[in-house]
């Protein structure tokens, strides 16, 4: 059922289920509508005129436009950080950042497409071929990678699975006959680029704005994502990272 409903792999679920893997925020309201599990009985919550949060969603109205504007408020963001001394960006993540998949336009519109399709709501478009980005927001989201470059030091932890992870959501689209062949080779190729640009970044330790950035391969449950628990491949790490980058290159080409 949760396969069907949250649309991840068997593996993906039984993770989430022994709790190595949290659930996200999105995936628990897709439960919650689909299955009527109330959250707020879940944590405890029943208190009425309550603070009610900005959690980024998209409005079902108009998500490109919602979209846009969440890039534009994050762009401000690093903007006013630029060349700090002091900022410092940190994540844990199990799938490519924003920060790198942004600047290719397939990929990019590959992750909008993916939400799309796991709210029913947003019922836009039913076909990757029909989800198209207005060169404006292509620029925005080039400006946001560029701007999250000039950060005075970026630490990221990444699960060692995020680029299967990805493999397999294309597939899965693929195999159900949203994605053609030809969108698929262009995500390849994509892909490979994205490969060779994390490996040169990763081997100097520094963006080409300069600044730093220390990369670690999650190693332990995900709960435990912290450096100690970590591999780092970035700069130091020169057999760990050519392992890492040519086992996720063989995985790419077998798509």
């Amino acid at each position: 059922t949760l396969m069907d409903i949250l649309y991840i792999g068997k593996e993906a679920v039984y993770r989430r289920l022994r709790g190595e893997v949290p659930f996200t925020l999105n995936e628990a309201s897709i439960i919650s509508k689909k299955l009527g599990v109330s959250l707020d009985q879940i944590v405890g919550i029943s208190y009425t005129n309550n603070t009610m949060f900005d959690l980024n969603l998209l409005h079902y109205s108009d998500p490109i436009k919602t979209y846009y504007k969440i890039l534009d408020h994050y762009l401000e963001l690093f903007e006013s950080l630029r060349d700090d001394p002091t900022s410092e960006l940190s994540t844990a993540s199990n799938m490519i950042p924003q920060t790198y998949y942004l600047k290719y336009d397939s990929l990019s519109k590959f992750r909008l497409f993916k939400w799309m399709y796991q709210n029913e709501k947003v019922n836009c478009v039913k076909y990757f071929s029909e989800l198209n980005l207005s060169k404006e927001l292509k620029h925005a989201q080039k400006a946001f990678v560029e701007a999250s470059t000039y950060i005075q030091t970026t630490n990221y932890i990444w699960d060692s699975m995020m680029f299967n992870y990805l493999v397999n959501d294309i597939k899965y689209f693929a195999s159900i006959h949203l994605i053609t062949e030809e969108e698929v080779t262009k995500l390849q190729e994509e892909l490979l680029r994205l490969l060779d640009d994390l490996e040169t970044i990763a081997s100097r330790g520094k963006f080409d704005s300069g600044k730093d950035i220390h990369i670690y391969k999650n190693l332990k449950e995900w709960i435990q994502s912290l450096r100690k628990f970590s591999t780092m491949i970035s700069e130091s790490g020169e057999m760990q990272r050519i392992q890492f980058f040519k086992k996720q290159r063989e995985l790419v080409e077998k798509m």
